[in-house]
C-alpha cells in the first residue's frame, strides 16, 4: 500500500496545478461532450422495431423476505441496436418512434402510438444525475485550483482523492448505465 501512497504523495508535491488540471480535463471534456450531444445537438427521429425485451430485477437479500427479487422495469433493444430502459412500463407494440442524439446515439424519447413513454436510460436516469453532478464538482475543483495561489497539502490530498473517487463512479456509471 505504501507504493500507492508514495505515488499520490509524489503527484501532489510537484507541479500539482498542471497535473491536476490535466487529470480532470479528460473526463470533464468527455462527459461534457456526452451532455452537449444529448441536450443541445439536433436530434434524429426514426421508427424502430423492438428486437429484444428483458426484465430488470432488483435482488432482495433479506432473510425475512419471501420475495427473492423485485421487478423494476424493462431493458429494450431495437433492430438497429438502440438501447433504452423503462421503469415498470412495458411496451406492447413492436413498432416505436425514437428520438436519439447524433454522436453517441443515445435514446432521448420513445413514443408508442402517439404516447410518450418515460425512459430511465441515457441522461434521463441515474447517469444524467451522475454526469451533471460530477461535472459540477470537477468544475468547482478545477476553479479552486486555478484561483487559489497556495494550496495546502491536505487540500491537495482531498482534491486528488475526490477526483479518483469521481473517476471510479464515472467509469462505473458509463459501463453500467451508458
Amino acid at each position: 500500500m505504501d507504493g500507492f501512497a508514495d505515488w499520490i504523495n509524489g503527484f501532489i508535491k510537484t507541479n500539482f496545478k498542471r497535473k491536476f488540471l490535466l487529470l480532470i480535463a479528460v473526463p470533464f471534456l468527455l462527459s461534457s461532450l456526452f451532455i452537449i450531444d444529448f441536450l443541445l445537438l439536433p436530434e434524429h427521429h426514426q421508427t424502430e422495431s423492438l428486437r429484444n425485451t428483458e426484465w430488470i430485477f432488483l435482488p432482495n437479500h433479506s432473510i425475512a423476505s419471501k420475495e427473492r427479487s423485485k421487478h423494476m422495469g424493462y431493458n429494450y433493444t431495437t433492430e438497429n441496436d438502440y438501447k433504452f430502459s423503462t421503469l415498470r412500463t412495458k411496451i406492447e407494440s413492436s413498432y416505436i418512434e425514437i428520438t436519439s442524439s447524433p454522436i453517441f446515439k443515445t435514446v432521448k424519447t420513445v413514443t408508442v402510438e402517439g404516447k410518450e413513454i418515460a425512459i430511465q436510460s441515457g441522461l434521463n436516469g441515474v447517469l444524467g444525475v451522475l454526469m451533471i453532478s460530477g461535472n459540477l464538482i470537477l468544475l468547482i475543483s478545477g476553479s479552486y485550483v486555478l484561483l487559489k495561489q497556495d494550496i495546502s497539502q491536505n487540500a491537495r490530498l482531498n482534491l486528488s482523492f475526490l477526483s479518483l473517487f469521481l473517476f471510479a463512479i464515472w467509469g462505473y456509471a458509463l459501463v453500467e448505465y451508458g
